[in-house]
């Protein structure tokens, strides 16, 4: 056994496991009321009842079991990791920050193993055989030791090892086919491989004997009658929230190539599962198996999966009229300049706030309608307010690496909502908009009379929910969820801005330099001086001493003639701009380290217009090109051109929850309820593409 990295000689190696959880314990004690938060008194009272039952027992197999409830316990509010110890009675030990021990050897590295098989059979198709057709070939899927059958490369395929919960955990697996999907279950122990059998995921101990596990899950795939191009795609959820997806590509034709490749991960080598498993709903888009327009996945915890096919032209013509709709909601021509409809308090009367809701509401439900066309709507609300309960739920809506349409989840509107002129039922929500929010209306019965429209904030999915729309991060990264684990390093803000956002205008500067003030006076650190040249903002990032990266500047799009795709730029006070793929070659234009941001991943916020919107004529995108290629734990970016002080306001808000360490998905949520207060819809126009659950720090806050 040895130290882990970073930590000295002293105190000694603990003889045994409880004793290591309890120099834990002793360690973390005084973090753990702010950790745990209201619930503090109840794990306090069920904690010290553990700690005095494994004092008063002798016998060191009890106390480490005993020990192992109190892991289980704190795990989930100090991060807990669980790595293997060297004892065959002890199936993991926790550690917060500090002081942890490591069995040098630990259990065997696990992949993700994929074979094509002929049907009832464990014959491997040759992988340069053209597959024949109306034929029944067996996809076989395990997880465990490397298998050199599998079609996935091994350097793709890695699976968790060492952050898996102790005991270990069901895992579902869906795949999906053009002819539809089918879901098995694999059950992945601490240590081996996984294996099909007989139990329920829902119970929680096996009563199969070995002779009845199967250790490959085994999904039958026929191939059409004429040759075409054939695609699989597997996913592996862990509760609601897909983890990881790979594609297997089945040829028909000669010269034929089977093949397979990782197109979704939330992280590299899978190595922390635990943060996943409070999503209550899981929505992601893809192309379909089939190669012709899209599909849409829906998983929740305790509901069977469902897909549906959506026209990509259809869908993108819906974010174009929902994105249009959000624009005209709060800017409107006057003469030949762009003029805010909100007053010097970015809010209006209530009568003008509830013609915006009915709007939007219209064209968020027009989405809806284009994204789940089946007819299955209401039965997707009913499962996301089963699943929500007393709090808001958290709800994962992500993209395959290869899809290029992203929607902007947000403004989807789930209640009833007709697109004529009818007179909807206005829920009194709409006019009770102050104090904290549940995940639920209270006047949730009053929307179940069939026949009406109804118009309630909590028909939006960004309103209603906790919105979590991880970015596409490559092969070599995880999805953050805290920017740094260093619990009393100060928090630090780099500012690129532009001075005057508005050119033609005076006051643009006056508030610029206001919001500005404002941040300084904040809890954000923002470090001196802000930067305005693009050189200097490059060079800047190239250290990993920040945790907000904010840019608070002009965006606009070019379009060169005869090109088809067209360019943002982030325009700086100087008059120079860079683009996404500037951004892309900064790390060797301006020499960053080789594994940039690696300790300290920051959340990028590009107070902009419109940086995060992706169309299929976009050539490339902010988001990406800071998630990816700079490592940045996260990008807040703006779906439409927003007006100069709502912009600042809206961040404003924002950041003051962010640096109280709340969760971004919460602060987002409680920005968005604030402006409504103040009948302003214009929160819906922000997108965080991270984790819901990232915050500054460990020990995350609800912030009361």
């Amino acid at each position: 056994m040895t130290r882990a990295r970073g930590f000295s000689d002293e105190p000694p190696e603990p003889e045994s496991f409880w004793s290591g959880v309890a120099e834990h314990v002793a360690r973390v004690w005084d973090r753990l009321p702010g950790a745990v938060g209201p619930d503090w008194p109840v794990v306090r009272e069920e904690l010290i009842g553990l700690l005095g039952e494994m004092a008063r027992t002798g016998d060191s197999v009890s106390r480490d079991e005993l020990a192992l409830r109190i892991a289980d316990l704190i795990g989930p509010y100090t991060e807990a990791m669980y790595t293997r110890y060297n004892s065959p009675s002890v199936r993991g030990i926790p550690h917060g920050d500090e002081g942890i021990w490591e069995d040098e050897t630990g259990p065997a590295r696990r992949y993700v193993n994929t074979r094509l098989c002929r049907h009832g059979t464990e014959t491997d198709i040759a992988r340069d055989a053209a597959l024949l057709p109306a034929t029944g070939y067996d996809v076989l899927v395990n997880i465990g030791r490397r298998d050199d059958r599998s079609l996935l490369p091994a350097d793709e395929a890695g699976f968790p090892r060492d952050r898996l919960p102790p005991g270990g955990l069901w895992l579902m697996l869906v795949v999906h086919t053009p002819a539809g999907f089918e879901q098995r279950w694999l059950y992945l122990p601490e240590d081996g491989d996984s294996y099909v059998c007989p139990c329920s995921p829902r119970t929680a101990s096996h009563v199969c004997t070995a002779e009845q596990r199967r250790p490959f899950a085994v999904v039958t795939v026929t191939t059409p009658a004429e040759p075409a191009r054939l695609t699989v795609r597997l996913a592996v959820y862990h509760g609601a929230a897909v983890v990881h997806v790979h594609e297997v590509g089945l040829p028909m034709t000669s010269p034929a190539r089977l093949s397979a490749t990782v197109v979704y991960s939330l992280t590299r080598s899978f190595t922390d599962l635990g943060p996943f498993r409070d999503r209550k709903l899981s929505v992601f888009t893809s192309p379909s198996a089939a190669g012709t327009d899209g599909r849409v996945y829906v998983n929740g915890v305790s509901a069977e999966p469902m897909a549906f096919s959506y026209s990509d032209q259809q869908a993108e013509n819906a974010c174009k009229t929902a994105r249009t709709q959000l624009f005209q909601t709060h800017l409107v021509k006057v003469a030949d300049r762009w003029t805010s409809t909100y007053d010097d308090q970015q809010a209006k009367k209530q009568a003008e706030f509830e013609a915006d809701l009915l709007a939007l509401a219209r064209v968020g439900r027009a989405l809806h309608a284009s994204v789940f066309g089946r007819g299955d709507g209401p039965q997707i609300r009913q499962m996301l307010l089963h699943e929500a309960g007393a709090g808001p739920a958290v709800v994962q809506c992500g993209r395959l690496a290869n899809e290029k349409l992203t929607i902007p989840w947000q403004i989807v509107y789930d209640l009833p909502m007709q697109s004529a002129d009818e007179t909807p039922y206005v829920c009194p929500s709409v006019r009770e908009l102050g104090g904290p929010k549940p995940g639920v209306c209270p006047y949730e019965d009053d929307h179940k009379p069939v026949g009406r429209s109804v118009l309630c904030p909590y028909g939006f999915w960004g309103l209603a929910h906790i919105l979590e729309v991880p970015p596409n991060l490559g092969e070599e990264r995880a999805l953050r969820h805290v920017v740094s684990e260093q619990a009393n390093l100060p928090v630090a803000t780099v500012l690129g801005w532009n001075p005057q956002p508005s050119p033609a205008e005076e006051r643009s500067k006056v508030e610029a330099l206001r919001h500005v003030q404002v941040l300084r006076e904040g809890a954000l650190g923002v470090v001196s001086p802000v930067i305005d040249k693009r050189r200097t903002f490059g060079e800047r990032l190239a250290f990993a001493d920040m945790d907000v990266v904010y840019v608070y500047a002009h965006c606009e799009r070019q379009r060169d003639e005869g090109a088809t795709a067209s360019t943002a730029k982030i325009v700086f006070g100087t008059g120079e701009t860079f683009t996404a793929v500037d951004v892309r070659g900064w790390n060797e234009y301006y020499d960053w380290p080789a594994r940039h941001w690696e300790d300290r991943e920051p959340l990028v916020v590009l107070n902009a217009c419109h940086t995060g919107e992706i169309l299929a004529a976009t050539l490339t995108g902010f988001v990406d090109a800071f998630a990816q290629t700079a490592g940045a734990a996260g990008v807040v970016a703006t779906e439409v051109t927003l007006e100069q002080c709502l912009a600042g306001l809206a961040m404003e808000l924002f950041l003051a929850e962010l640096a109280r360490n709340v969760p971004v998905g919460e602060a987002m949520r409680r920005m968005r309820w604030s402006l409504l207060a103040r009948g302003n819809v214009m929160g819906l126009a922000y997108t965080p593409y991270c984790a819901a659950d990232l915050t500054l720090r460990l020990g995350g806050t609800n912030g009361n």
